[in-house]
């Protein structure tokens, strides 16, 4: 697979860092602005941003009348504490424990496709098939009845939408929101603006190790997401209510798509475990180890996943990187629900 930005595997980290130290305010060291560090927003042009959608979409977002019990919100999976995960192996819907890890929401408005499979094209295909599927088991007909009587909805679908509330509109609001969760500001981010003492020396040789040949992590993990949007097996264990996980050939039905899942954003990782599609590791620390050792075993395993040859000191310089993409200003505050 080629990375996305394929001179930050090839140039030295000198010169790769002084590169993309253009996209940032140099002057102040502070990341100008999250087009400024991870590029434009991608909107679709069906669903273009409006203050009034986006604070619609925040409300329906904490709101635990999506659920069918009542009991269960976007949120109460993907809190701000744990980077917008739940911090659990594997989330807990309405309708019981689920199979997968809950990916995190931050700049999740940059992914192609959601879902450790890809099987949602879209925040809005995301948002509509949650809400009657397992994770919340509401089915629409009564969501629509119960927005319906609460006056202030009725009123704040209205102000966003011409034809007010309607499963599309749902959907709408809730993706509208999901993409002003932008993360650009951890101490990796005021390093490459300009600022050397944000990262420890311990975490700066991890940093060069993570951008150099010896592990090959950007070449997935690419900036500035740190992710390549692809899938890849790993050989990563299988654990959980699912014996087998096909991963991506469950939507791609190819063969050569076996066991690959998508490659995570490593942006707030040191808040987002446990690891992997299945919550199989509980630390960063154990996700290094797994790599190093060359993943796990398996027919398909994509060929990038080798042994590493790092000995303790540089597994635990690496883990510290993976602490320095840790964005302190990355905040969600609940709003007063109507």
């Amino acid at each position: 697979m080629r990375p996305r930005w394929p001179w930050l595997v090839v140039m030295p980290l000198a010169v790769s860092i002084a590169v993309i130290a253009a996209a940032w305010n140099t002057r102040s060291a502070e990341p100008a602005n999250a087009a400024a560090v991870l590029g434009p927003v991608p909107v679709p042009a069906d669903n273009p941003q409006t203050p009034e959608k986006v604070a619609l979409g925040k409300l329906l977002f904490f709101d635990p009348r999506l659920s069918g019990g009542n009991t269960i919100a976007c949120a109460t999976c993907h809190r701000a504490g744990t980077g917008l995960t739940d911090g659990l192996p594997r989330s807990i819907g309405a309708s019981g424990e689920m199979t997968r890890n809950a990916m995190t929401l931050w700049n999740v408005a940059y992914m192609h496709a959601i879902h450790s499979d890809g099987s949602r094209a879209s925040l809005e295909e995301q948002a509509d098939k949650a809400i009657p599927g397992p994770a919340m088991a509401q089915p629409y007909p009564a969501l629509l009845a119960e927005l319906g009587a609460v006056p202030e909805y009725r009123q704040r679908f209205g102000r966003a939408f011409p034809d007010g509330i309607t499963e599309a509109n749902i959907a709408k609001a809730i993706a509208a929101f999901e993409r002003t969760l932008l993360s650009f500001r951890s101490p990796f981010d005021r390093y490459r603006a300009g600022d050397k003492a944000a990262l420890t020396a311990e975490q700066k040789a991890g940093m060069r190790l993570f951008f150099g040949p010896r592990t090959g992590c950007s070449s997935c993990h690419v900036v500035p997401l740190f992710t390549d949007n692809q899938w890849h097996n790993l050989g990563v264990p299988q654990v959980g209510p699912k014996v087998v996980d096909n991963g991506r050939s469950d939507i791609t039905h190819n063969p050569a798509d076996l066991g690959a899942f998508k490659t995570l954003t490593l942006r707030n990782v040191e808040l987002t475990g446990p690891y992997m599609h299945d919550g199989v590791f509980a630390t960063l620390d154990q996700v290094v180890a797994f790599y190093v050792g060359g993943g796990g075993p398996s027919p398909n395993k994509d060929p990038l996943i080798r042994p590493l040859d790092l000995d303790t000191k540089e597994q635990k310089a690496l883990v510290a990187f993976l602490r320095s993409l840790t964005d302190p200003t990355a905040r969600l505050t609940p709003p007063k629900l109507p």
